[in-house]
């Protein structure tokens, strides 16, 4: 799953990263990812960039496959996720998010 957005108003990368890395964590911890990115930065090039939104940060997490992706998408809103706070404190920390998921 990829997910482009901006950042929050207020917030700064550094904050942002280490929401982040909170996060992941918690979702290594209870095995509902594969593999995590790092924050990326958005880096527009006049050829390669097509897109025409003005998000300037991502992330992506991977999963096994499709069922492992449900559960942790149900995970995550579990009103007893152990993290949920951090879940929460990721999410304010980004406006006009866009998700994008796909399978290879």
């Amino acid at each position: 799953m990829m997910s482009c957005f901006s950042l929050a108003d207020g917030i700064s990368h550094d904050e942002l990263s280490g929401r982040l890395e909170r996060f992941v964590r918690a979702c290594e911890a209870e095995h509902l990812i594969s593999t995590a990115s790092g924050l990326g930065v958005r880096r527009p090039h006049p050829v390669m960039d097509t897109d025409g939104r003005s998000f300037t940060h991502s992330f992506s997490l991977s999963f096994q496959d499709r069922a492992h992706c449900d559960a942790a998408v149900a995970r995550f809103f579990a009103p007893d996720f152990p993290e949920k706070e951090a879940h929460e404190a990721l999410f304010a920390a980004i406006s006009e998010p866009e998700f994008f998921c796909w399978e290879e």
